[in-house]
């Protein structure tokens, strides 16, 4: 499973849409792992869901996410857990 959280000073970001980093995490029996990270900034706001879903995350913790943005988010079939802190 990989799992996405949306970075902002080492902690989940407040608001999804406008963070810049998105650490990517593996997830296993045994450990959680960061595999990669994810610049935003190089990828237009309409296209970010699905860079994350070409990146192959199951999941994306998050703190406050506009409709827009969970919209977007489901449509690619990612699991969204919002209003996370």
């Amino acid at each position: 499973m990989k799992i996405a959280i949306p970075n902002h000073q080492d902690r989940v970001a407040p608001v999804c849409g406008t963070c810049r980093n998105i650490p990517i995490f593996t997830r296993d029996e045994t450990a959680q792992v960061v595999v990669a990270e994810q610049d935003r900034t190089a990828v237009s706001r309409q296209g970010r869901a699905l860079r994350l879903k070409e990146r192959g995350i199951d999941v994306l913790h998050s703190g406050a996410t506009s409709c827009r943005v969970e919209d977007q988010i489901n449509r690619e079939g990612i699991g969204l857990v919002a209003w996370s802190a």
